[in-house]
């Protein structure tokens, strides 16, 4: 597809994510705008496509979607802490995508190394670069979180919260890579929850890397309206 034939939907998020880019890290910003190249260059997947053809993602998108600019954050800790489950292990919090430091509780866990990373030969070792959504994704995540298993250890179970927040016909990029060196173990849970957004694609990437004898065990309970499209 010629970018002179892009539909409205990708015209806005090429203008959004350039205009972006103009002010994210330099040492990114020439690898997502090759990332962004990748997704302009099929658009957004059809039932044409192999992998979609079950999903009409297409058309929810042209209806629905009008901007990836993320709407901002106005959740309150205590209001956050309410969703968290009763359970000793570490609570990540992302609110529209972007993970958010603030509102996460850590447990002590040497077991566990958790950053935000913006070194992109981290992304993609597992991920297929040349899909539409994947490539998207890479240009357009706030922040990347990765999670690191030591050797022979079993971490603390992390519950990852993604809340959508006062936002409409929006897209959301959140990214999160998972690393189990050999002999570690781990559970994650993930939890969408949405407030009082609506019109909203979630296209979330996890990359799980698991090494001889370790294992993740990776579990996503989902908990909003037919007006969230993930």
């Amino acid at each position: 597809m010629e970018n002179s034939q892009l539909l409205a939907p990708e015209e806005t998020i090429q203008a959004e994510i350039n205009s972006w880019l103009e002010n994210s890290l330099p040492a990114s910003t020439p690898w997502r705008k090759q990332q962004l190249g990748i997704f302009l260059n099929q658009g957004f997947p059809t039932r044409k496509n192999e992998e979609y053809k079950y999903t009409g993602i297409d058309a929810f998108i042209k209806r629905n979607i009008t901007s990836v600019a993320i709407p901002p954050t106005t959740l309150a800790p205590a209001e956050v802490e309410k969703s968290f489950v009763k359970e000793t292990g570490h609570h990540l919090v992302f609110v529209n995508g972007r993970y958010e430091q603030s509102l996460s509780s850590l447990s002590n866990d040497d077991a566990l190394a958790l950053k935000e990373v913006e070194d992109h030969e981290l992304l993609n070792q597992v991920a297929d670069p040349t899909d539409p959504l994947i490539a998207l994704n890479s240009a357009a995540h706030p922040n990347a979180l990765f999670l690191e298993v030591a050797k022979n250890k079993k971490a603390l179970p992390v519950f990852a919260y993604h809340f959508l927040s006062n936002g409409a016909e929006y897209l959301i990029s959140p990214r999160m890579i998972v690393h189990a060196h050999e002999g570690a173990s781990l559970d994650v849970v993930h939890r969408t929850i949405c407030q009082n957004s609506q019109n909203v694609l979630i296209n979330g990437v996890t990359e799980i890397t698991v090494h001889p004898n370790a294992s993740v065990n990776f579990s996503r309970l989902q908990h909003y309206n037919d007006q969230v499209f993930e």
